[in-house]
């Protein structure tokens, strides 16, 4: 029996970290927040050890942080703007 609650305890594990690395990407075709949730699909806002935002979404926008400590963003759109204030 303690094999199967050790078992178990690992799949719940798994599961919980592949949620939270899951990569949120940029979804308003024009400019906007990096902390509003309604900017991202799915409609998470990427913060986090293992959060990633990608903006590559296709168009000219520039998307606005306060924060330089965003863990991990992958820009896949050349005409996409990060900007840090």
């Amino acid at each position: 029996m303690p094999r199967t609650s050790s078992l178990v305890a690992l799949v719940l594990a798994a599961g919980s970290i592949s949620s939270i690395a899951k990569a949120q990407s940029w979804a308003n075709p024009v400019d906007g927040s990096w902390f509003a949730a309604a900017n991202w699909s799915p409609m998470v806002v990427p913060t986090g050890n293992a959060a990633t935002g990608t903006l590559g979404l296709a168009g000219a926008y520039t998307v606005t942080t306060t924060s330089n400590t965003l863990m991990g963003v992958n820009i896949t759109n050349p005409a996409a703007v990060l900007a840090i204030n």
